[in-house]
């Protein structure tokens, strides 16, 4: 079956339905068609990997890109997509290889180049990033996205007048797409210009009521102009739509941290445990809020409670073993905090507070060791000023 024109619409239709989130209009287009043509359509399995994607169904979504790579191994955009999920997911050692492999396939692949440069963001390596999306530019001089990640990095290097020009050209070629006029308004936050900020998340808001990424950047707005009981709204708003998204649940908490009304952060992470007694994120954060305000027999019982469902979990070990250290039981503090870095061993938090807590107990040189990882693994400042007091 070839690609035809009917199909072509179909698969342009089903694309302008995800764009409006009519998600099962979308897939009723995609199965009729592959279930016409599954051997044959890659076009409409690729459509609807990307439609799982934004579902976050992402076990789905990777299972029809493989998919579509048996159905034709040198499917560049299918391995390209699957290396953006890769680098979602913090696998940015398997999403290299695969965009370095199609980017030598086809050179002026901007998409994969795209992703690269995600990578070099991540690492923090700005400048091979610049060079990648400036060189993306020159080959297509009007590809959004490299556009507005190039103005990205700008921004994370400073160079804000290079980076408001980059995202308001974006925005001039694609008014609809969200993603450009979220940035700038992140960049004029950033700037403490709080009233354009406001303004163009508002846009976004305005185009799509549903874009909550927005909406949780003008609750931060809202909070920097003082006006808290917008901010809160809007915090809230953003968890009730999203009850399984950890940034609405620590967005909110945050803010009532920020502002000490721990009793509302506490019924907020409460009632979400109620809904879901599984909710290990909302543990965690409950943890620290009893842990914050000195309750510490509740926080040491969330804490086990987490762990119980992540047996493995650092982050729980390292907590509870601070609130030992606190209350002078070393030894149980010790076990803790050496589970924990055998966990997570180059976690700054775990190797200073181990190391204080040996200090504490003149045991100088056991502390030099945890001190000295600090350094190694987190080039931590901290770490370097104790071992300089204790040496």
């Amino acid at each position: 079956m070839e690609y035809d024109i009917e199909s072509k619409m179909l698969i342009k239709k089903a694309k302008e339905l995800v764009r409006r989130k009519k998600y099962g209009e979308a897939e009723r287009i995609y199965n009729d068609l592959i279930s016409k043509s599954f051997e044959q359509n890659k076009y409409a399995i690729f459509g609807l990997a990307k439609l799982k994607e934004e579902q976050e169904d992402i076990v789905e979504a990777k299972n029809l890109l493989y998919k579509c790579l048996e159905l034709d191994k040198k499917n560049i955009l299918a391995k390209t997509e699957l290396a953006k999920i890769y680098i979602n997911e913090g696998n940015t050692k398997e999403a290299k290889a695969i965009l370095k492999k199609v980017i030598k396939s086809k050179p002026k692949s901007v998409y994969a180049r795209v992703q690269l440069s995600r990578i070099y963001r991540l690492e923090e390596n700005y400048i091979e990033a610049e060079r990648i999306l400036e060189k993306n530019i020159q080959i297509d001089p009007k590809h959004y996205l490299s556009k507005v990640e190039l103005g990205r990095i700008y921004r994370l290097q400073g160079k804000a007048v290079k980076a408001k020009k980059l995202f308001k050209e974006a925005i001039k070629m694609h008014p609809n797409i969200l993603y450009a006029r979220g940035q700038l308004g992140d960049l004029y936050f950033e700037l403490g210009d709080y009233q354009n900020a406001k303004k163009a998340y508002l846009e976004n808001v305005n185009l799509n009521n549903n874009d909550f990424i927005s909406k949780r950047s003008l609750a931060l707005v809202y909070e920097a102009l003082g006006n808290f009981e917008e901010a809160e709204e809007m915090y809230m708003e953003c968890l009730q739509n999203n009850k399984n998204k950890n940034l609405y649940k620590k967005s909110i908490v945050d803010f009532y941290i920020r502002r000490e009304e721990y009793t509302k952060a506490e019924k907020v992470l409460n009632d979400l445990l109620e809904k879901n007694k599984l909710d290990v994120y909302s543990m965690l954060q409950l943890g620290c809020i009893y842990e914050v305000q000195g309750k510490y027999d509740l926080a040491i019982e969330t804490f086990q409670k987490r762990l119980e469902y992540l047996q493995e979990d650092s982050y729980a070990r390292k907590e509870i073993a601070k609130i030992y250290s606190r209350q002078g039981k070393y030894k149980e503090a010790e076990k803790l905090f050496l589970e924990s870095l055998e966990r997570d061993y180059k976690n700054e938090e775990a190797n200073i507070e181990l190391a204080n807590m040996y200090i504490k107990c003149l045991e100088c040189d056991k502390a030099k060791v945890y001190l000295k990882n600090a350094i190694k693994y987190a080039n931590s400042e901290e770490a370097q000023k104790i071992l300089e007091k204790i040496s």
